[in-house]
């Protein structure tokens, strides 16, 4: 449970790059959910967490840009990313979030409010279809309460194949 959005379920990508997602849902606001992503970091070099979280972020506004292309949404715009500190396992671990507005194709305002996270080597992701300010406090304490699984075999090979092609082009 987020806040008042209940869990509904999970779906897992078959492309392990793509993790998963959660979704939450509130039975009094039916066009309002939360999703939960949580997903690999497609990086060789994971030290610099606020150049992750940056260029995710844009990752994240373009993918939105052109969901809202192909929906024929219009008007779209993005607030600063804002830092947002949470606590998990008794470390504060900081992030991001950042909202986004846009007119949807009848001419009603929508609006997605995003929150970054990195953990171990995944992003943590919530994305929620409503502003900011009705969200944040809940992200805050529900965070702490997220597990996600250790840098699966899988990414542990892809990342050393990387570092390995990194190292042939700096020789």
């Amino acid at each position: 449970e987020i806040a008042n959005f209940d869990f509904m379920g999970q779906y897992i990508y078959n492309d392990p790059l793509l993790g998963s997602v959660s979704t939450y849902a509130n039975k009094d606001y039916h066009s309002d959910k939360i999703d939960l992503y949580v997903y690999p970091i497609r990086k060789v070099n994971l030290d610099n967490e606020t150049e992750l979280l940056a260029q995710e972020s844009k990752n994240i506004e373009s993918e939105f840009n052109s969901v809202a292309k192909q929906l024929e949404w219009t008007d779209v715009s993005f607030s600063t990313p804002k830092a947002l500190t949470v606590t998990h396992d008794q470390q504060n671990i900081s992030g991001l979030y950042f909202q986004g507005e846009y007119q949807q194709k009848l001419g009603e305002k929508g609006f997605t409010s995003v929150y970054l996270f990195k953990l171990k080597d995944k992003f943590v992701k919530f994305r929620a279809t409503f502003p900011e300010q009705f969200i944040t406090q809940p992200i805050s304490k529900i965070f702490s309460t997220i597990r996600v699984p250790d840098e699966s075999t899988f990414m542990k090979e892809l990342r050393a194949q990387g570092k390995k092609q990194q190292k042939n082009k700096d020789t």
